[in-house]
This record gives structure tokens, C-alpha cells and sequence, in this order.
């Protein structure tokens, strides 16, 4: 991404007069967000001087920041660190990623589901990325981004609902990635899944940001044409 972007974090890449991350929390307040926290490392001070100066666009009820310090934490260690900021309940959204789910209804499949993790995945069939979960008869049987086998058609769509406690109790101190928290709760048949309908868009190579911007400027740069999308 550095022949776009040189050393700009990905977050800010150009996409028309505004940056990635500026569409993608614009989008997330469309869908019903209110309160959000971004988990910033690398770079981060560039992002949050950035954010600032989009708030009254943005206009959230609550928009925080939690960095990780001295020592990259890892996503889950990221996560874990802003555990005073976090709900009951919350949800996780990758930073590089532009999603198409309901989230209301994505907010009560994770009540019903009664688990401390509801899971989105696609069944992509390895297009886009490689798979990385087996689901079957509406039961999630298994989820590893390592070893990958030829009986995984879908893949994790990029959103989280998690319990805050339980992801307190059943994770490690310091530096440790999100995935093995997925991985065990799976693993332990406490996740429930919620399948999307509509392929995530993610700019974390060239070609991926390459179609967002292709659909964004299909929609004539607007965000309201985007949201029959939303399944």
C-alpha cells in the first residue's frame, strides 16, 4: 500500500475528499453506532489529530481513544487494554474493513444466541481471502486463520458482538491476537454465527482498496445509496 499511500496509515488512505476511515465511521453512524473507541498503535497520534478535526462530521455520542503504549499489544491485546472503556457488550470491527450487516439484527442474534461471542462470517469459497471457518447446519464447528483446511468455505466477515467479561476472564495479559480468542471460543461451543449476505470490502491491499474506491464512486460518493446493501 506504500505506492498509495507512502507511509500514511491505512486508515487514511484518499478516498474522494475524505480518508477510509472517515467513510467507514460515517457508514457505522448510518447503520446505528453511537459510542466508539478506536484502538490506535503505529501511527496512531496521526489518525486521532485527524479524527479531531472530523467530529463535528462525524458527531458521535461517545468517540474515545485507547493506545497501547510502549509495546504493540496484538488486536487482542489492544482490545483487552481498553477494558475500562468497553460496554457489557460490544462489538469489534477491524480497522481496514467496510462491512454490509444489519446491526441491529446483528445486536439481537447475539442476545438470543445467549454465547459470550457471536461471530459474522461469508461463505466465500477462498475468493477475496482464504477461508478460515467451517459452518454447518447452522453450527459453527470450527475457526483457524493458521491451518486452513479444504472443508472451510466461509471466512470471518470482520465483526465481532463479545461479552466483556468473559473475554477478561479467558484471555492472556499482554501481547496476544484476537483470532485465538475466536479460535477457543469456537473451539469451547460458545460462539454463536451470523451469516452476511453481501462480500466485506477491505483496503489492506491495493486491490481491495482499489474496488472500494470503485463502489464508492459507482454510488456517486454516497453512503445513503450504499444501504440497501445492508442484510
Amino acid at each position: 500500500m506504500k505506492s498509495v499511500g507512502g507511509g500514511t496509515p491505512k486508515a487514511l488512505l484518499p478516498v474522494g475528499d475524505y480518508t477510509f476511515i472517515d467513510w467507514q465511521l460515517q457508514w457505522l453512524k448510518l447503520l446505528g453506532v453511537g459510542n466508539v473507541i478506536l484502538s490506535l498503535a503505529h501511527e496512531g497520534k496521526i489518525i486521532e489529530d485527524h479524527i479531531e478535526k472530523q467530529k463535528k462530521i462525524l458527531d458521535f455520542s461517545k468517540l474515545e481513544y485507547s493506545y497501547d503504549g510502549p509495546e504493540l499489544l496484538g488486536t487482542g491485546g489492544a482490545i483487552k487494554n481498553a477494558a475500562k472503556l468497553l460496554e457489557k457488550d460490544f462489538l469489534i470491527i477491524y480497522g481496514d474493513s467496510f462491512l454490509f450487516i444489519d446491526l441491529k439484527d446483528f445486536k439481537e442474534t447475539h442476545e438470543k444466541g445467549g454465547h459470550p461471542l457471536t461471530l459474522s462470517i461469508f461463505k466465500n469459497h477462498d475468493q477475496g481471502d482464504k477461508s478460515n471457518v467451517i459452518y454447518k447446519d447452522g453450527t459453527l464447528l470450527k475457526y483457524d486463520k493458521v491451518k486452513k483446511t479444504k472443508d472451510m468455505e466461509y471466512i470471518d466477515y470482520g465483526l465481532s458482538f463479545v461479552n466483556r467479561d468473559y473475554f477478561l476472564k479467558n484471555t492472556p495479559k499482554g501481547v496476544f491476537d484476537f483470532a485465538s480468542f475466536i479460535h477457543e471460543t469456537v473451539s469451547r461451543k460458545k460462539a454463536t454465527p451470523y451469516v452476511a449476505k453481501v462480500m466485506f470490502h477491505e483496503i489492506g491491499s491495493l486491490e481491495g482498496y482499489s474496488r472500494f474506491l470503485e463502489m464508492i464512486e459507482e454510488n456517486n460518493f454516497d453512503l445513503k445509496k450504499l444501504r440497501p446493501l445492508v442484510q
